[in-house]
């Protein structure tokens, strides 16, 4: 067995013991409700995960603002040498994405964004249904004094629960962080590329959007440079449909 098999094997042991502990912890006495929806404070939630791994980290990366300027964030969270990441967008207590976001909007949100990757792992994952996070109601009904309203579109609108405690940390815009995109699948961070250049739909965007992220763009072109050549093709693609247009 090669030592890469054996790194992947236990990579597997690590996540399947972490799922399977922290999965059927019961948290319904931490469990908080704020405008209908039931959510999982960072605090006890932290606690916990602490109380079993106490060598557990967590991290996050730069923000990634929108040309429309609303704001996603992301966390990592690393127990016993593996990792899960997740992403969550800036959003009110409506789960509407807010535009132009404060420091401590930005710092709500990233704590909510641990809890929800804290749930990736396990801890707390039945508030949570489906890709973006929605309540899942036999839960809900299980830890709330009252039914909590059933959010809808979830993909479409990025609903999520989460807590409104956090410090305050600025933002910063970039296309992907730089650990990030060593570690994404360069298709991945191609794809978003591309998406995102789509919402460009003026040239002042489009290049004002290049220049926020050229330091990134750089750093990808060192760890990915196939990635980083098809990233400019799209980026010339959209300048010249916008110059065409104009």
């Amino acid at each position: 067995m090669t030592d890469k098999t054996e790194s992947t094997e236990a990579s597997r042991r690590i996540y399947k013991e972490v799922w399977n502990k922290l999965s059927k912890i019961d948290i319904a006495e931490h469990v908080k409700e704020k405008g209908g929806l039931s959510y999982l404070p960072w605090a006890p939630a932290w606690g916990i995960v602490m109380e079993h791994y106490p060598e557990a980290e967590y991290t996050f990366s730069k923000e990634f603002f929108y040309p429309d300027g609303s704001c996603m964030v992301e966390c990592t969270v690393f127990i016993r040498g593996a990792l899960r990441d997740m992403w969550l967008p800036v959003m009110d207590f409506r789960n509407n994405a807010i535009k132009e976001p404060t420091s401590r909007e930005i710092s709500d949100s990233r704590m909510r964004c641990l809890v929800k990757c804290l749930a990736m792992w396990g801890l707390g994952h039945r508030l949570f249904s489906g890709e973006l996070g929605v309540p899942d109601p036999p839960e809900a009904k299980k830890v709330a004094s009252k039914p909590a309203k059933k959010a809808s579109s979830p993909k479409a609108n990025g609903k999520s629960r989460g807590t409104e405690e956090s410090v305050t940390s600025p933002g910063a815009t970039a296309l992907v962080s730089e650990r990030a995109m060593v570690m994404a699948a360069p298709n991945t961070v191609h794809l978003a590329y591309r998406e995102f250049i789509k919402d460009c739909k003026e040239m002042a965007s489009l290049m004002k959007y290049y220049k926020e992220n050229e330091k990134e763009l750089n750093k990808l072109k060192e760890s990915h440079p196939d990635v980083h050549a098809e990233c400019m093709a799209e980026f010339t693609k959209r300048k010249e449909e916008l110059q065409s247009e104009a």
